[in-house]
């Protein structure tokens, strides 16, 4: 099974007990076929963390969460100047003497020389794509919360308000309630598969460092990134099929012009109680607008009341219609719904397939609140 291959991983004890007999490519459909899947960072996560209070150890920071979750974590420690703890999988590359990440990194072909680490492999592969599709993401800007499930449509729950607004009121029995109906979407949120095919020569590739191999998985998880945040725009303008384009429409007082009062009308103009946080445009609407707020005398002082001027985002690319900016209350606009996972071709990657292997990711974005969305319309 092991083909004599030495098992450095066996020296990290909560390793050894669980997987001393049993760790082979077959991990990972086992872990993707239960009922509550997991990825095999998560199962590591589990693992380690079971062994640590069983031996009276802190707890694993990472257990339980999804790997968008652990990336932000991360993340957090490192705004506040400290390291964050290691992770259950990179403890294991560690231990087989492998660096596979920062400055100075090995050959890619030191996992193969490993019963143990040529499983991992693929894992590794597939968060270095997770971590540079999030990390310097624009899609947590866009979206109230991810959304994570097994397959690969969904329906999502609302509250359907057919009256005008939706009111509470002060009754004095439960039969005076107003009445309010939970619906499910008639159209089905199916989830995109963004990705690329890697094609490559493992005898080129075995003399790559993980350096190097790191920068091109980084470009892979950067234009995945890219096409989804593509997709949560265009949604945004054109709904997600359940007849849910933004609910206000604003036009500048002058075509192809955008002056201070028309700013004015963003901020206030949608219906309580929502407010744009975000404006989004292409760089020449954008840089309209932008002119007008820096021209102000002192813009985050300017209005009285919780109103704040709305965080300028450029996304130069054809899914925004070039005479609009989009105005946008994050809050309670969009959920992005996704398995977020990175897949690889495991089998490819371990047995060193000639073709090479394939990276994918699912995803799709979904409206929660259309009237928590709006637009500007600048040329009319």
């Amino acid at each position: 099974m092991y083909r004599n291959r030495p098992r450095p991983l066996l020296n990290v004890p909560w390793f050894k007990e669980h997987f001393s007999t049993n760790f082979d490519a077959g991990i990972y459909k086992e872990l993707g076929t239960r009922e509550n899947a997991q990825t095999l960072t998560q199962h590591f996560e589990e693992v380690r963390n079971k062994w640590l209070l069983e031996n009276g150890r802190p707890a694993s920071p990472y257990y339980g969460m999804s790997r968008s979750e652990i990336i932000r974590l991360k993340q957090s420690y490192y705004s506040k100047g400290e390291v964050p703890p290691m992770e259950a999988i990179d403890e294991l590359m560690y231990a087989a003497g492998i660096r596979h990440k920062g400055a100075y990194t090995d050959y890619v072909a030191n996992a193969y020389e490993y019963a143990d680490t040529d499983v991992i492999l693929p894992e590794v592969i597939a968060n270095r794509v997770h971590y540079s599709m999030v990390a310097n993401s624009i899609l947590p800007e866009l979206i109230m919360e991810e959304i994570t499930i097994k397959g690969a449509e969904y329906r999502k729950v609302y509250l359907a308000d057919a009256e005008p607004s939706l009111k509470t009121g002060i009754v004095t029995k439960s039969s005076e309630l107003p009445e309010v109906k939970i619906s499910v979407s008639k159209q089905n949120i199916s989830l995109q598969r963004y990705g690329a095919y890697v094609v490559i020569d493992y005898e080129d590739f075995k003399y790559e460092t993980f350096g190097m191999f790191n920068a091109v998985l980084d470009q892979i998880g950067r234009q995945i990134d890219v096409d989804r945040s593509d997709d949560a725009l265009t949604v945004f303008q054109n709904g997600d099929g359940n007849a849910n384009t933004p609910a206000t429409t604003i036009s500048t007082d002058t075509s192809n012009s955008i002056v201070l009062a028309d700013v004015i009308e963003c901020i206030i103009g949608m219906p309580a109680p929502y407010r744009p946080n975000n404006a989004i445009g292409k760089a020449a609407m954008m840089a309209k607008w932008l002119a007008v707020v820096y021209g102000m005398s002192q813009p985050w002082d300017s209005y009285k009341g919780g109103i704040e001027i709305p965080k300028a985002i450029v996304w130069d690319r054809n899914c925004i219609t070039s005479d609009l900016i989009l105005l946008q209350d994050s809050r309670f606009s969009m959920q992005y719904i996704s398995q977020d996972s990175v897949l690889v071709d495991t089998e490819n990657i371990i047995r060193r397939s000639e073709k090479g292997f394939a990276i994918s990711y699912r995803g799709y974005p979904s409206i929660f609140d259309r009237k928590a969305n709006a637009i500007l319309d600048v040329v009319h």
